[in-house]
């Protein structure tokens, strides 16, 4: 099968890693796999590191030119968020092709646009059931959940080395996020309940990886609560699932989560989570795979750290069952082959 992968965007977030993992997973399956993304983009990097075949545009006119051009010549089109989805549909009449949605944001979808670019959407892919229910309730009918894949990576030693001598962890615990500073995220209640944490024990640091808009705000926040010398923001880092080792527990207080991918790191190196329950990350740590919390509750969170600091035998039950959870439902050949069940079913009625 000849199969066009879209993503436009020039991070690397979740998204980005999970275009690339597919992608990747597809070409070792033996199709034939493009990635269309943006030129001096950080995927377009990971694809040629790992010699997957693109095709570079600048910006989304750019991309609607080379599928009036190329996108005949694929199976499928596969695109990685709405954006990109805008000019697939409207080049639809052009290409001709199939095209596939795959939403890993738990947004309720608004307007007439959005609407009428879901109905000529050939099948929607939500990452999670929180998504799926989200869409059902636009009117969006032909969805499908196809869980975001995993690829295992190991700890490196030298990273979580140099990361323990620049913010001079020593004996401290460390508590970890990944997660960018939006307002979807919610990073202000992460600092308050860090500062709420740090009132009962000084035991332990805060490491906050990630950008975003609002990151001089969170760091104005971070001085104005005394946590200058606990709650540390390093930013993005390059392949930050090979740090994870580090840390002693993990924490998301987010708002809206489409899954929360970050978190299948942290059930690969058996780290124990607390997060709020929000969208798909209440699929993810139900079932005693986790601590949940309600949004917005800081001090919840702060406990839930506070406990999980404290590694008990009924913490260990509870990472095994994530790590079990992990392999079994995230697995990168089990994903991609639903992904081919789907894009077979739609070549063969197009």
């Amino acid at each position: 099968m000849k199969i066009l992968e879209i993503n436009l965007a020039r991070s690397w977030r979740g998204g980005e890693r999970q275009t690339f993992y597919t992608s990747k997973s597809l070409l070792d399956k033996g199709h034939e796999v493009t990635v269309l993304c943006s030129k001096g983009g950080q995927l377009a990097d990971h694809c040629h590191l790992q010699q997957i075949p693109t095709a570079l545009v600048t910006g989304s006119m750019a991309m609607a030119r080379w599928l009036s051009a190329y996108g005949s010549s694929y199976d499928i089109i596969h695109c990685q968020g709405s954006k990109e989805l805008t000019w697939c549909i409207l080049t639809k009449k052009i290409h001709n092709r199939p095209v596939v949605l795959s939403r890993r944001v738990n947004f309720k979808p608004k307007g007439a646009l959005t609407a009428w670019k879901y109905r000529k959407t050939d099948a929607v892919v939500g990452v999670s059931d929180a998504i799926r229910e989200t869409l059902l309730t636009f009117g969006v009918k032909n969805v499908q959940v196809i869980p975001s894949a995993f690829l295992p990576t190991p700890g490196d030693e030298r990273k979580i080395a140099a990361l323990r001598e620049e913010f001079n962890i020593g004996n401290r615990k460390v508590i970890g996020t990944a997660a960018a500073m939006t307002s979807e995220k919610d990073p202000f209640t992460l600092v308050d309940s860090v500062k709420r944490l740090y009132e009962k024990r000084q035991d332990f640091i805060f490491l906050h990886f990630g950008d975003g808009v609002l990151r001089e705000k969170v760091m104005n926040k971070v001085q104005s609560e005394g946590l200058a010398g606990v709650y540390f923001t390093p930013g993005h880092l390059e392949h930050i699932e090979q740090i994870y080792p580090v840390m002693h527990v993990f924490v998301m207080s987010s708002l809206e989560e489409g899954l929360g991918s970050s978190v299948l790191d942290a059930f690969y190196h058996r780290i124990p989570v607390v997060a709020t329950a929000a969208g798909g990350l209440k699929n993810l740590l139900g079932n005693g795979r986790g601590l949940l919390c309600e949004t917005g509750d800081a001090a919840c969170l702060a406990n839930g750290m506070n406990n999980l600091l404290d590694r008990n035998e009924e913490h260990l039950k509870m990472t095994e069952k994530a790590y079990d959870y992990l392999l079994e439902n995230h697995g990168i050949s089990h994903c991609t082959e639903q992904y081919l069940a789907l894009f077979r079913q739609l070549t063969a009625s197009s």
